[in-house]
C-alpha cells in the first residue's frame, strides 16, 4: 500500500470542530461556487426533472471558464473577453458588465451587496452587485483564477504562485497569507474556524480561518486542481494521480481511498451518502460517501472536468462531447443528454427548476423542463 504523509500542527485548534454533513447556501454569507461555503455542491432549491426546454441562449464570441452563479433575481458570470457579467436570470438580458484587465476564469462569489472575482490581471475584484462599480481591489502574486469563499467579514481565494489569502471583505485589506508549495487551482472551502485548500504541490491544508496557522496538511502525491468538499465530519477531493480520498477534517487522517480511471479535476457533489465526481477519463463515478465503495459509473464520449451538482434527487454535470447529462442520482440512469454549442468545463448552477451553464464557444444556456 503507498504510504501517504502527513504532519499534524495545533490539533487543538480542531479537536472542538464537529463536522456535519452538506449545508445549503443559508449557511454561507452568499451565494458561491459549489452552492456553499464546504463546496458539496448540494443546492437547496429544486431543479428540472429533465431540462430539455430552453429558456434563453445568450452568447458572444469568447469562451466560457467561469461557471455561472445566481443570486437573487440576477445571474453572475465572468468571460475571457475580461469583463464580470450581470444579467437577468429569466430572460439573460445583460444589466451590466465590468471590465478587467485579463481573463476572468474565477467563478464569482455574491455577499450582501457585493460580487467578489479573480482575474488574470492578478487581482480580486469588489464590485457593486446593483450596478457594478468597483468597491475596491487587491493585487496577489499572480492569476486568479480560484472561486473566492465568503464569511464572517473575510474573503478567502488563492492565486498560481501558490498563495492562499484571506481578506477583509468590506475594504479588501490583507489579514493574512500562507504560501503552499505549488500552484492553486483548488477553490478553498470554509467549515467553521477551519479553511481547506489543495494545491499542486500534493497537498491538502487545513488553516486555522482567524491566522492562517497550519492545522494540518496531507501529502497525496498528486496534484489538486478539485475543490475540497467538507461533508459527514470528512473532506472529500481527488488529484491528478487518479485518486480520490476522504480524509477525516478534524485530523487529516486517511478514511478511505478511491481509484479512478484517469486524472481528476472535477470537485465532488456530496450528500449525506453518495459522492458524485468526474474524470478525464471519459466517466462520472458515484461511491459510497462513508467508505468509498463504489455505486455507479457513467461513461461519457468525453472528458469530465465539470463538476457536479445535485438538486433533490438528480445530478447534472457536463462534459467534453459537448452534453450537459441529467442523471438520476440513486440508479445512475441517464434520463437526458442536452446537445450544447461547445464544451461544458465548469459546473451547472441550479436555481429554482433552472440549470444554467456555460460552454467554451462563449453560450450561456439556461435549460428547463
Amino acid at each position: 500500500m503507498q504510504k501517504y504523509t502527513r504532519h499534524l500542527f495545533f490539533c487543538f485548534l480542531v479537536a472542538s470542530v464537529a463536522v456535519a454533513g452538506g449545508c445549503g447556501k443559508r449557511d454561507s454569507d452568499g451565494t458561491m461556487s459549489r452552492e456553499n461555503l464546504q463546496r458539496t455542491g448540494v443546492v437547496t432549491t429544486g431543479g428540472p426533472e429533465r431540462a430539455e426546454r430552453i429558456m434563453f441562449q445568450k452568447k458572444k464570441d469568447y469562451p466560457l471558464y467561469s461557471a455561472p452563479v445566481v443570486a437573487g433575481d440576477r445571474i453572475f458570470w465572468g468571460s475571457t473577453d475580461r469583463r464580470l457579467y450581470a444579467a437577468d436570470k429569466m430572460s439573460g438580458d445583460i444589466v451590466w458588465s465590468f471590465p478587467a484587465k485579463g481573463w476572468i476564469t474565477s467563478t464569482p462569489a455574491v455577499a450582501g451587496e457585493t460580487v467578489y472575482f479573480g482575474s488574470r490581471d492578478k487581482h480580486l475584484y469588489a464590485v457593486d452587485v446593483e450596478n457594478g462599480e468597483e468597491r475596491w481591489r487587491f493585487a496577489a502574486n499572480d492569476w486568479v483564477e480560484t472561486a473566492p469563499a465568503v464569511t464572517n467579514g473575510r474573503v478567502c481565494f488563492a492565486d498560481k504562485s501558490g498563495e492562499v489569502y484571506v481578506l477583509r471583505s468590506g475594504n479588501g485589506q490583507l489579514k493574512w497569507s500562507f504560501k503552499t508549495g505549488g500552484e492553486v487551482k483548488s477553490a478553498p472551502a470554509v467549515y467553521r474556524d477551519i479553511l481547506y485548500v489543495g494545491s499542486a504541490d500534493g497537498r491538502l491544508y487545513a488553516l486555522e480561518l482567524a491566522t492562517g496557522r497550519l492545522v494540518w496538511e496531507f501529502d497525496t502525491r498528486g496534484a489538486i486542481h478539485a475543490a475540497p468538499a467538507v461533508a459527514n465530519g470528512m473532506v472529500y477531493f481527488g488529484n491528478l494521480k487518479k485518486a480520490f480520498f476522504a480524509l477525516d477534517a478534524e485530523t487529516g487522517e486517511i478514511r478511505w481511498r478511491f481509484g479512478a480511471r484517469n486524472k481528476i479535476r472535477s470537485s465532488a457533489a456530496v450528500t449525506d451518502q453518495e459522492v458524485v465526481f468526474g474524470c478525464d477519463g471519459d466517466c462520472v463515478y458515484s461511491v459510497d460517501a462513508n467508505v468509498g465503495d463504489q455505486n455507479w459509473q457513467i461513461k461519457t464520449e468525453g472528458m469530465v472536468g465539470s463538476s457536479p451538482t445535485i438538486a433533490g434527487d438528480t445530478v447534472f454535470f457536463g462534459s467534453r462531447d459537448r452534453h450537459l447529462y441529467v442523471v438520476d442520482l440513486k440508479s445512475g440512469d441517464i434520463r437526458t443528454k442536452f446537445e450544447a454549442d461547445g464544451w461544458i468545463r465548469t459546473e451547472p448552477e441550479v436555481d429554482e427548476g433552472v440549470v444554467y451553464f456555460v460552454t467554451d464557444k462563449g453560450s450561456l444556456y439556461a435549460l428547463t423542463d
